[in-house]
C-alpha cells in the first residue's frame, strides 16, 4: 500500500515537470531574430483577424526604425514606465512580480502588471493576449530563453518597433508620424510621457486625450523622469502642470521645492516610493545604458 501511494505521489509531482520540460524544449527562443526583423508578430495577425471578423478595414502602419534613430526620451520613459529593472533581470523580475501581487491583492483585481519589457515582447511575437496560466508560463519561459540569446539593446529594439500603439498602429515610428507628424528620432519629454502613458491601453486613448487614467500615468512618468534626473525641476513642474502660463513667476515667488511640495498630488508622491524601489541602484539609467 505504501509503494502505491509513493508511485501516485511520485507521478503527480513528475507530471507538471515533465510538462515544464516539455513546454521549455518547444518554446522559441527568438533567435531567428538576433540580425533579422520580424515581418509580423503574433500580436497583429491577432489583430487583423479580429479586425476582419469585426467587418472593419484598418490599414496597417508599421515601419521599422533601429534603435539609433529613437529619441532617448522614449527610451528613458518606456524603461521607467514598463520595466524599470531591465538591465537587471534575466527575463523576469521577481521582485515586480511579488509587489504586482501585492497591490492585485489588495485591490481585489489584476489592476497591476508584473511583466517585464522581455516577457511582454515574447508575447507580441508568439503568443496571444488571452489571460491564462498556460501562456502566462510560456511567456515567462519564452522570456527567459530569449535573454540567452538576445542582447538587451536587441531585446529593446524589438520591443519598441512591435508595441501596438492604437488601431492598426504598431512600433514607436508609426507612432509618432500618426500622433505628431514627426519621426520617433525627433519627440519631445512631453510627447514621449504623453505616448508611453497609454501603453496599457492604446487602443481606447491617444497621447492627446485629458482622461483620468492618461494624466495619471503621464504625471506619474513625469515624477519618475524627474526622479531619475532626466528632467529638471523646472521642466517638470512646467510639464507637470501641462501649461507655462504664469507658472515661471508663482514659482520665482514661492522657491521650486516649495512650490513642488504644495502642489505635487500626495498620491502621485505615493507611487512614487511605492515604485522607487525598482529604479536602477543608483537611480538614473545612464544614456550608455540604452544604446549599448
Amino acid at each position: 500500500m505504501f509503494k502505491l501511494i509513493l508511485k501516485i505521489v511520485l507521478f503527480i509531482i513528475l507530471i507538471p515537470v515533465v510538462i515544464l520540460v516539455g513546454l521549455y524544449i518547444a518554446a522559441p527562443d527568438g533567435s531567428e531574430f538576433v540580425r533579422k526583423n520580424p515581418e509580423t508578430t503574433a500580436l497583429i495577425r491577432q489583430r487583423t483577424a479580429e479586425y476582419q471578423k469585426a467587418g472593419k478595414k484598418v490599414p496597417l502602419q508599421w515601419q521599422w526604425v533601429p534603435l539609433s534613430k529613437i529619441s532617448p526620451n522614449i527610451i528613458h520613459a518606456v524603461i521607467l514606465a514598463e520595466d524599470a529593472r531591465f538591465y537587471e533581470h534575466i527575463g523576469f523580475d521577481v521582485e515586480a512580480i511579488k509587489f504586482a501581487l501585492e497591490k492585485n491583492i489588495k485591490r481585489k483585481k489584476n489592476a497591476v502588471g508584473g511583466s517585464t519589457i522581455t516577457q511582454q515582447l515574447a508575447k507580441n511575437l508568439y503568443l496571444s493576449t488571452k489571460k491564462s496560466i498556460p501562456r502566462k508560463v510560456q511567456e515567462l519561459i519564452i522570456a527567459f530563453k530569449m535573454e540567452r540569446r538576445l542582447s538587451k539593446r536587441r531585446i529593446l529594439e524589438l520591443y519598441l518597433n512591435v508595441i501596438e500603439f492604437g488601431h492598426g498602429i504598431y512600433g514607436v515610428e508609426a507612432a509618432c508620424q500618426h500622433y505628431f507628424g514627426k519621426s520617433a528620432a525627433d519627440v519631445s519629454i512631453d510627447e514621449a510621457s504623453r505616448l508611453i502613458a497609454i501603453m496599457p491601453s492604446p487602443r481606447r486613448h491617444s497621447p492627446y486625450d485629458k482622461s483620468n487614467f492618461t494624466e495619471r500615468r503621464r504625471k506619474r512618468l513625469l515624477n519618475w523622469l524627474h526622479k531619475t534626473g532626466h528632467i529638471d525641476s523646472l521642466n517638470y513642474v512646467i510639464l507637470y502642470e501641462g501649461k507655462a502660463d504664469n507658472l515661471l513667476d508663482l514659482v520665482d515667488s514661492t522657491g521650486i521645492d516649495q512650490f513642488m511640495q504644495e502642489n505635487i498630488d500626495d498620491s502621485l508622491k505615493s507611487d512614487l516610493e511605492n515604485v522607487s524601489r525598482f529604479l536602477p541602484l543608483e537611480g538614473k539609467i545612464e544614456q550608455s545604458d540604452t544604446i549599448k
